[in-house]
């Protein structure tokens, strides 16, 4: 914005301004009279009574009462989401959707057998390997008790490469799951519409209970501003405002920020999950993580809270677990190192050797942490 400087008036062009003579009818003897008795003269044009001020100061306390009731009402109806008004407008939005009989939501429901008696878990997470490493044993755990188990990858993961890679990349959480089932690693693929998206579907052949949902949108790079082959786009662009628009690598859909909350949303109306786990999000978390990690678990909240269901939901750390104590027992690092191992031999950007002998990937395999307290 261009400054204006505005400069004093010159001497030469300063007219002296005359001081206006007192109105002959302006008691000012009565005022001298009324200051010389100690009394001092009330101003002329104060007009404001102690009534008028008592009701003023009512209204205000009227008003404070009720804004700090919206407040608690909301924080009861939604402990486990913080978010500003701006961010509860897009959630609000996303509205109450219509997924039965909806050609823009044709995914078919996890328990619609009613085969789901141990519970319906929904994970939600940026990339191929993020519930493996950030997520187990908890992940483990739900699989073996005969959870319904239901997991969106919201990037492709792809890391910048092209299709040769991300598609590859997506048979590892095949592998992964099918080796914590213990089923062989069979899968059945298709596609299917959420709130008008195209994604793509795997459901494990020998338990349909496991299920893959893929979104493939671009990966946002380490830095969060994306890759040049994906025109620079990126989760968080589309968090901060920078971007309007997301375009998934396969070129069968695009993203708004209301449009991906609502995506997932409908998923959630779908599933009707009594677990959603996601990812942890918060300015201290921020330093060092993803950008994608914090980007999802942000949506994924709001999408949560729009969705307003009996479901607990659970945020996991990323990259900043690696800096925390070891908090696994020796069985349950053999068990997550196990379901790593079978995700690897599909990811040959990140993994071309045994993952879990490396430094990096061993500081998360010994660890599990989920996010306490409030986000922003």
């Amino acid at each position: 914005m261009a400054q204006h400087t505005i400069a004093a008036p010159s001497r030469a062009t300063t007219k002296k301004i005359a001081r206006p003579k007192p109105h002959p009818k302006t008691p000012v003897k009565s005022a001298k009279r009324a200051t010389a008795t100690g009394h001092k003269a009330k101003p002329q044009g104060a007009k404001i009574t102690l009534s008028s001020q008592l009701l003023t100061l009512s209204f205000v306390v009227v008003a404070l009462l009720l804004v700090g009731s919206i407040f608690v009402l909301f924080r009861q109806q939604s402990p486990a989401t913080t978010a500003s008004p701006t961010n509860l407008a897009v959630s609000q939005q996303a509205g109450k959707p219509q997924v039965s009989g909806n050609p823009n939501n044709t995914l078919t429901a996890l328990g619609k057998d009613n085969s789901c008696t141990q519970g319906i878990l929904l994970d939600v997470i940026a990339h191929e390997d993020d519930d493996i490493l950030f997520m187990n044993p908890d992940l483990q755990q739900a699989v073996a008790a005969g959870t319904c188990v239901r997991t969106v990858y919201v990037t492709a993961g792809d890391d910048g490469n092209d299709s040769t890679y991300w598609q590859k990349r997506e048979h590892g959480p095949e592998a992964a799951y099918a080796a914590m089932a213990n089923m062989p690693n069979a899968w059945n693929s298709s596609t299917a519409q959420v709130s008008g998206h195209t994604v793509a579907v795997d459901q494990l052949q020998a338990d349909p209970k496991i299920s893959l949902v893929f979104l493939r949108l671009p990966d946002g790079n380490i830095s969060g501003k994306g890759f040049s082959s994906d025109h620079y786009e990126s989760l968080q662009k589309l968090r901060n405002g920078e971007i309007n628009i997301m375009h998934t690598v396969d070129g069968k859909s695009s993203y708004s920020e209301l449009g991906l909350v609502k995506t997932l949303r409908n998923i959630m109306y779908i599933d009707r999950p009594t677990t959603i786990n996601t990812q942890a999000f918060s300015p201290e978390l921020a330093k060092g993580d993803h950008p994608d990690h914090q980007a999802v678990g942000y949506f994924t909240s709001l999408a949560a809270l729009a969705y307003a269901g009996n479901a607990s939901l659970h945020r996991y750390i990323g990259y900043q677990s690696g800096l925390m104590p070891i908090n696994l027992s020796a069985n349950q690092i053999t068990i997550k190192q196990a379901a790593f191992s079978a995700y690897e031999g599909y990811d040959s950007m990140i993994c071309n050797t045994k993952c879990f002998n490396s430094f990096v990937y061993q500081r998360y395999l010994g660890r599990e942490y989920q996010q306490t307290g409030a986000t922003n």
